[in-house]
């Protein structure tokens, strides 16, 4: 069973943030990675953050929006993390278009 379309590239996800748990942990692996590099790519603190506002909109389960996105790069922000938001809304809202797309065509 196939769930993305052949032509669409599927954005690298950073699976060191899986490890960090709490809110305060992922914001200092944001503040003290730099430019991270895990298998040869390179994610930057807005792509790590998106990504961990993406899953976290994920966990909730109450659909996906730029509201929701941004309570939660709110809180990262406020536990510490310096990070751009643009880059952070945007990496989420590639992340969301690639990993969710599929599940709502007919």
């Amino acid at each position: 069973m196939r769930f993305t379309s052949p032509s669409r590239t599927i954005p690298s996800i950073c699976l060191a943030i899986y490890g960090c748990g709490q809110l305060d942990r992922v914001a200092d692996f944001i503040n003290n990675s730099g430019e991270y590099v895990e298998d040869g790519v390179t994610f930057t603190p807005g792509m790590i953050a998106g990504q961990y506002a993406f899953e976290q909109v994920k966990l909730d389960r109450k659909g996906y929006d730029t509201r929701r996105l941004q309570k939660y790069l709110s809180f990262l922000a406020d536990a510490g993390a310096y990070f751009s938001e643009e880059e952070a809304l945007q990496r989420a809202d590639d992340l969301i278009n690639n990993f969710t797309a599929d599940f709502f065509k007919r």
